[in-house]
């Protein structure tokens, strides 16, 4: 089987699986947002939690970025030290994530303490109250990324993406149980009772797979390597979630719920990047370093305009549905007890600007991996810089003109900015040939892609507007509109002979 098949094979597993872990996290976000709708208190949850992401992200940067190259290219070298390995890089992993954990809740100590940080409605104690309960996150999954990280590296990708499914639900059951006496602390004690649980069936999955599990307190060479190069992916991975704190930071004292609500509107624009990021992506990176393990770097290079030409085909029309269905897709997702309509509104504006900068998102992700592949991690964290800069000015500026919708608009313009940065540097370490064709491709998609969506909306509001229709009935509406619009754009395709339908009929024989 060739590197494209191959991935493709394990990508659609590994999707197929991914998507009912983000549905059920999505019930999630539609059950916390009946039972509190958007307030200071939400607002305090969502703070708290987007803080603690920073570093829990930044550790998932070091394992996905490093750890699978590296390892990979060293077991294959030194194939009698492969559980060396893996016991230096456990204590060395688990002594950094002790370390993080230390920083942290002196930061929040200090920022809910001694400063008495005040935005808009959320409250300094309940916000300290919930950085306390959820620093433990950083130690449960660092741990659960990293036994993820190394099953993966055996190319076995399922399981680590399963297991957040039971997470999920261990997590849903505790917020009914304790919501009405717990409020908003049900939700930071639900999520770290759900990791351990995550984190409990990863080690036996590990046991079970004949993987090690032991700790080695020396410092295997390999290890060496991972640490030298781990600075640059750890920042790179922590400033993108340092941008969603600074645009909470912004949006707190300009609306009540102004937090909450960009969560929201952020987590259904993240839709294709979740797919892609959770499954995707780690089969591509564990299948590209591999490769270029084996000395068959050029395998790489020429299978990454397949994949960009795979991924917009298949993200393109979707982007298109989501944005001009947003709002009904909102209402349908959220608005149902404490969820009003306003809030649903409000919600939809903010999601239309982030889906515009969704597609160049995508892209800089998987232009990332090659970075990665060639153990270049250099560029992505000035990649990282540059968009954490350039998303502060660009705050600045919009929210000045524009108000709280500034926001949005400015995280989208970051986006593009990124990947024109990033292609331009790749550019200059592999080659990227056939450039023109892959544009012109794209400009196929995105025509085909902006009719199927206007004629998916057209459908949706007459068929709405002819009838009266309860939840169920508009979901359905929504599912036929939006199947509708998909066939549309196949037909577009085939009718402009774009080269991705060629592409997928090679991986399906």
């Amino acid at each position: 089987m060739t590197l494209n098949k191959r991935i493709a094979s394990d990508s659609i597993k590994t999707t197929t699986v991914t998507f009912l872990v983000q549905t059920v996290s999505f019930v999630i976000s539609a059950i916390i947002a009946a039972f509190y709708g958007a307030t200071g208190n939400t607002d305090a949850y969502f703070y708290a939690l987007s803080l603690v992401l920073i570093f829990t992200t930044g550790t998932a940067g070091i394992l996905k970025s490093v750890f699978i190259p590296v390892f990979l290219r060293f077991k294959k070298t030194h194939p009698h030290e492969e559980k060396e390995i893996l016991g230096s890089f456990y204590f060395v992993f688990g002594a950094f994530l002790l370390s993080l954990w230390s920083l942290f809740v002196f930061i929040s100590l200090l920022l809910t303490l001694v400063f008495k940080l005040r935005l808009g409605g959320i409250e300094p104690y309940l916000l300290g109250k919930l950085m306390f309960q959820m620093s433990i996150l950083i130690l449960l999954t660092g741990f659960v990324e990293c036994y993820s990280t190394v099953y993966n590296a055996y190319q076995h990708f399922v399981v680590p993406l399963a297991t957040p499914l039971v997470r999920s639900l261990v997590f849903i059951g505790f917020v009914f149980a304790t919501g009405k006496f717990l409020n908003v602390q049900s939700l930071s004690i639900g999520n770290v009772l759900g990791e351990f649980v995550q984190l409990f069936l990863l080690i036996y999955a590990l046991h079970h797979a004949k993987i090690s599990l032991s700790f080695n307190f020396k410092v295997h060479s390999a290890v060496k390597r991972m640490i030298k190069i781990s600075l640059p992916p750890f920042l790179s991975n922590a400033m993108t979630r340092i941008n969603n704190l600074v645009d909470s930071t912004f949006v707190a004292p300009l609306l009540v719920g102004g937090v909450t609500i960009l969560n929201y509107s952020s987590k259904i624009a993240g839709i294709p990047e979740m797919l892609l990021t959770g499954a995707f992506l780690t089969v591509v990176l564990s299948y590209w370093s591999l490769s270029r393990a084996e000395g068959e770097m050029s395998k790489v290079g020429s299978s990454l305009n397949k994949v960009m030409l795979v991924l917009g085909f298949i993200f393109i029309p979707l982007l298109f549905l989501m944005y001009f269905m947003r709002l009904p897709l909102v209402q349908l997702m959220y608005e149902r007890k404490n969820f009003t309509y306003d809030l649903s509104a409000n919600t939809a504006r903010f999601l239309g600007f982030y889906l515009i900068g969704i597609m160049p998102l995508i892209l800089g992700r998987v232009l990332t991996r090659v970075f990665l592949v060639i153990e270049d991690t250099w560029t992505p964290f000035w990649v990282g810089n540059f968009r954490f800069v350039l998303n502060i000015l660009m705050n600045f500026l919009f929210v000045k003109l524009l108000g709280y919708i500034g926001i949005p608009i400015s995280t989208t313009i970051t986006s593009f900015a990124m990947f024109v940065y990033m292609y331009l540097a790749l550019r200059k370490k592999i080659n990227l040939a056939g450039e023109f064709s892959l544009a012109y491709d794209y400009v196929k998609m995105l025509g085909a892609g902006l009719i199927s969506g206007l004629l998916a909306k057209a459908l949706y509001d007459y068929i709405v507007g002819a009838t009266s229709s309860g939840f169920l009935e508009r979901a359905v509406f929504l599912a036929l509109s939006s199947l509708a619009g998909l066939g549309v754009y196949l037909v577009l395709n085939y009718l402009f002979k774009s080269k991705s339908l060629k592409l997928l009929a090679e991986l399906r024989k």
